[in-house]
């Protein structure tokens, strides 16, 4: 019989979202800071951005490891760290933007 054990990791957080697994790492949307936080396993964080003003934004990554930050616009984090527009959004995105997902293709498969 196996037991599940909870280990917490980091704590004293505001208003956590958007949760993402990448690199090794789990990566969040600290709203109560503007934070975008990566932590390992081991409990070490890094705060490896920030995020606009408010609520209701998120992360994801390209496939070339370029990460996106929806919000008000689609933003693209480029290899030098500064943040571009990704692409234009309708007109009705205008109240921002709080999760976006990327869909890889996989080999052999359109």
């Amino acid at each position: 019989m196996s037991t599940n054990e909870t280990t917490l990791l980091l704590g004293g957080l505001a208003y956590v979202e958007s949760p993402r697994w990448h690199d090794g790492r789990l990566w969040f949307s600290h709203w109560g800071t503007t934070e975008i936080v990566a932590v390992d396993l081991d409990g070490k964080a890094e705060v490896v951005g920030h995020g606009p003003e408010g609520l209701g934004w998120a992360t994801e990554w390209l496939p070339d490891g370029r990460m996106l930050l929806t919000g008000s616009a689609l933003l693209r984090q480029e290899p030098d760290g500064t943040m571009v527009r990704h692409a234009e959004l309708p007109p009705l995105a205008s109240a921002g933007w709080s999760e976006v997902t990327v869909d890889v293709p996989h080999a052999g498969y359109p």
